[in-house]
């Protein structure tokens, strides 16, 4: 259905880009989007508005690293400033797009767990940059310590939205499935490897990952013992004086 690929590219994208080690991950990450998001731009338009966004988030990637390449961007400079604004804000829209398309589409197929999830990432998104904006502007003149404190915090809060932004995308690939594939029944992957993995997983997990609407088990009622058992069993243990 393309979740799949979007919880893959959007790891790569978001994720691994937190570390030092740069081997073009945003790129490939917002390649990998491109085709998860083209698959579900079919069946909710949000969907192809983050497309969109992703194609230009893959544009200002692909600018950004060949610069950085060329080592025509200098650590300090007009260019740093540039892609400093413009990387933050076209992920800014293209994940607003993505999880307002998750909201509308699991309200549609009566998901409301993740449809609320969604509407929460949502917000967490809007407050994240909004947050990353004022400490960018704020923090040069909050001295060292103050400054560090208040980065460090606005990070903290940044990879506990990506945590659960990765989680509810997720939970919709393993909830979420077209018409006709309801029963759980997974799709072979052309490749062996993905396909051994898969069973692998899904015997260590009970079908955890199955993609089935899940089902709402009625609770056995237990009968309860008659009082004298249970007077009768309280007392079990006590000694005779």
């Amino acid at each position: 259905m393309g979740f799949g690929y979007l919880l893959v590219g959007y790891i790569l994208a978001f994720i691994f880009t937190l570390g030092n080690v740069y081997f073009f991950q945003d790129i490939i990450g917002a390649l990998v989007m491109l085709v998860g998001l083209s698959k579900l731009a079919m069946h909710q338009k949000n969907f192809l508005r983050a497309m969109w966004c992703d194609i230009v988030y893959l544009m200002i990637s692909t600018a950004r690293a060949m610069l950085m390449m060329f080592k025509i961007m200098q650590a300090e400079g007009i260019l740093v400033t540039v892609f400093s604004v413009l990387t933050p804000l076209a992920s800014l829209v293209m994940q607003f797009f993505l999880f307002a398309g998750i909201f509308y589409l699991a309200k549609e197929v009566e998901m409301e767990k993740e449809s609320l999830r969604a509407k929460g990432s949502l917000m967490r998104i809007l407050s994240y940059y909004i947050l990353h904006i004022i400490a960018v502007l704020i923090t040069p003149f909050l001295g060292n310590t103050v400054g560090n404190i208040t980065a460090l915090l606005v990070v903290i809060f940044g990879l506990v939205m990506l945590i659960l932004n990765v989680s509810l995308i997720f939970s919709c690939y393993c909830g979420m499935c077209l018409q006709g594939e309801e029963n759980g029944a997974r799709p072979q992957s052309k490749y062996e490897w993905v396909n051994r993995f898969n069973e692998k997983t899904d015997k260590m997990f009970d079908g955890a990952f199955l993609r089935q609407p899940k089902e709402k088990k009625e609770k056995e009622t237990v009968e309860a013992e008659p009082g004298y058992l249970r007077v009768k069993r309280k007392k079990k243990g006590k000694h005779k004086k």
